[in-house]
C-alpha cells in the first residue's frame, strides 16, 4: 500500500554548493604520463602487426607464444624506463620531506633517462631481468602446456 506524502512533511532541501575537483595533471606531469599510458602499448602492437604478413603460419592466440612474446619482451624494455621517469618525477612534482629509499632526481624525460642509462645503470636492468624471467616462465609453461596435450610446438 503506497501512501501519500503530503506537502506539509517535505522538507525543503537546500542545494549543496561543491567546488569542482580538477581534473587536470600538473604540466611536469603531462609528458611523462602520456609516454608511461601509450608508447609501450602502442609500439608492441604495431611490433606484432608489422610482423605478421612475414609470418603467416604463426597463430596469435595464447598458446602460441612466439611474437607475442618478443613483442611483450619490446614492451617490458620500454615500459620500465618509461615508468622509472613517471615516478621520479611525482616524488619530484609532490616534494616529500623524507622517503624511505633514496629516489633519482628528475630533470625531464630526456635527462632522466640519460640519468639512468649512464650514470645509475644497474636499477634499470634489475627491472628488466626480473621481468624478462617472468616472461620465460610464462613462455615455458605455455610450452609445456602444449606439449602435454599432444600439441606441435613450432619455435
Amino acid at each position: 500500500m503506497i501512501l501519500p506524502v503530503s506537502s506539509s512533511s517535505r522538507q525543503q532541501q537546500q542545494p549543496v554548493k561543491t567546488t569542482p575537483v580538477p581534473l587536470t595533471i600538473p604540466p611536469t606531469l603531462l609528458l611523462p604520463t602520456l609516454l608511461h599510458a601509450t608508447l609501450p602499448n602502442y609500439l608492441s602492437s604495431l611490433f606484432t602487426l608489422s610482423l605478421r604478413p612475414y609470418f603467416p603460419h604463426v597463430t596469435f592466440s595464447p598458446s602460441h607464444y612466439g611474437l607475442p612474446f618478443l613483442a611483450s619482451f619490446l614492451d617490458l624494455g620500454i615500459r620500465l624506463p618509461l615508468e622509472s621517469v613517471l615516478r621520479r618525477a611525482q616524488v619530484s612534482y609532490s616534494a616529500p620531506e623524507r622517503t624511505v629509499v633514496r629516489v633519482g632526481r628528475y630533470t625531464g624525460v630526456g635527462g632522466t633517462m640519460w640519468r639512468m642509462a649512464v650514470e645509475e645503470g644497474g636499477g634499470v636492468f634489475r627491472g628488466w631481468r626480473i621481468g624478462f624471467w617472468g616472461l620465460m616462465m610464462v613462455w615455458v609453461l605455455k610450452t609445456t602446456n602444449a606439449l602435454g596435450r599432444g600439441q606441435d610446438v613450432e619455435f
